[in-house]
């Protein structure tokens, strides 16, 4: 599993423990809105406690789960580092592209090979653009 998929893991955890805990203190909130009237004052109270204990821990929870990459919070640092718009900015060019394919497992250069094969067959029949491929040709001769 990689550092991103742990890190949504870990989001996962964080709110499933709130969504727990906001559940026991919304238990407490029943118990003293159904007994209000007819239990003594320190059992209310007591449920009282708990139910603020609770609902404090949610907020806790929600405010201050550090973690190993420093002060900063869960959610932001994922967000900041994971989502594509503010991703750090991946190297990939041809070079790459060949580098990969020269050290690829035969079984993954078959299933690429299979792929092109099966995407040229499938536009075999299409109109063929003749401007824009004799452009793309011009540019070519161009570079080379």
């Amino acid at each position: 599993m990689g550092y991103r998929e742990t890190l949504l893991d870990e989001i996962d955890t964080k709110y499933a423990a709130i969504h727990d805990t906001w559940g026991y203190g919304y238990q407490e909130w029943l118990w003293i809105n159904t007994y209000v009237g007819s239990a003594d004052l320190r059992e209310i109270l007591r449920h009282v406690r708990d139910c603020l204990y609770y609902y404090g821990a949610c907020i806790i929870n929600q405010a201050d789960w550090k973690r190993p990459w420093g002060d900063e919070r869960l959610e932001p640092y994922f967000l900041r580092n994971y989502t594509i718009a503010e991703a750090p900015e991946a190297e990939f060019n041809m070079g790459v592209l060949l580098s990969t394919m020269l050290t690829a497992e035969p079984s993954q250069i078959e299933g690429f090979v299979g792929i092109t094969d099966a995407y040229r067959q499938s536009i075999w029949d299409k109109p063929f653009n003749k401007e824009f491929f004799a452009a793309l040709a011009r540019g070519f001769r161009e570079w080379g």
